[in-house]
């Protein structure tokens, strides 16, 4: 199961000197992260009536 440290260990690939190349590897880790487990996406992606913004 995919933990909050996959999100952090893809931001590496958002530094590649190419910038382009950052963004496409870290949105593409980050979509890897995602689909491994659709339940985490989810829960991620909520979200709560009591909190406040």
């Amino acid at each position: 199961m995919p933990s909050t440290d996959a999100y952090a260990d893809a931001v590496p690939k958002a530094l590649a000197p190419e910038p382009w190349h950052g963004s496409t590897g870290f949105t593409t880790a980050v979509c890897a992260v995602q689909a491994a487990d659709r339940g985490f996406a989810e829960v991620r992606t909520m979200t709560f009536p009591s909190a406040r913004h």
